[in-house]
């Protein structure tokens, strides 16, 4: 932002305060029992300047969940600080805990969609950005959309789920049993049971 002349500072913070104040209403009401006029109010700003920067409500939401994915792609230095896999998921869960009213209040309108897919359509790059323990180094695009779009699908079903409960239990207790379960998979295969060993050897 210092590097930006005096009119496009000013312009990004229009845009800014537009997109809180979306978000805000968003944590307040359902998507849909928005209007402009409840977006102006909350920013302050006049419908003549709403209608200079965005088309519609619809594409102040697209440029909401924008700065939503953003600002859930710079805790990627955390990630890089963290030390275990449990830690690992206590960053972004911690993210996703602290903006659960907006989550919530999505996913019971029936407008997590938009959020999923803003998500999803940038998987790849935070899955190759982050570079996580268990990322794999495929230079293969297709093989890379296939594991990290594997990986958002259970992590955004996980978000649904848990943060939609009246009083959802804290990060530090679904990082844990997320780690519990990353932990589990390899010694699965490579240690199965007595009956899963009986089944192979069958076929």
């Amino acid at each position: 932002m210092a590097n930006l002349s005096k009119k496009q500072h000013q312009v990004s913070e229009t845009k800014y305060r537009l997109s809180k104040a979306l978000y805000l209403l968003i944590t307040e009401r359902h998507y849909d029992e928005i209007t402009i006029y409840h977006i102006l109010d909350k920013a302050d700003i006049s419908r003549r300047t709403f209608y200079r920067y965005f088309n519609s409500k619809d594409d102040l939401m697209d440029f909401c969940l924008e700065n939503f994915v953003d600002g859930y792609y710079h805790q990627r230095d955390n990630f890089i600080l963290a030390e275990s896999a449990e830690d690992v998921f206590l960053v972004t869960l911690n993210f996703m805990y602290s903006n659960r009213l907006f989550i919530a209040s999505l996913v019971r309108s029936g407008h997590f969609s938009l959020l999923s897919e803003k998500l999803n359509k940038n998987s790849a790059k935070i899955y190759k950005k982050i570079n996580l323990p268990w990322c794999i180094d495929d230079s293969v695009e297709s093989n890379i959309d296939y594991i990290s779009k594997g990986l958002y699908g259970a992590y955004l079903n996980i978000l649904q789920f848990w943060l939609t409960k009246d009083k959802p239990e804290k990060p530090e207790f679904i990082a844990k049993n997320l780690s519990l379960l990353f932990n589990s998979i390899p010694g699965y295969f490579n240690a199965p049971s007595e009956e899963h060993t009986k089944i192979r050897n069958k076929r």
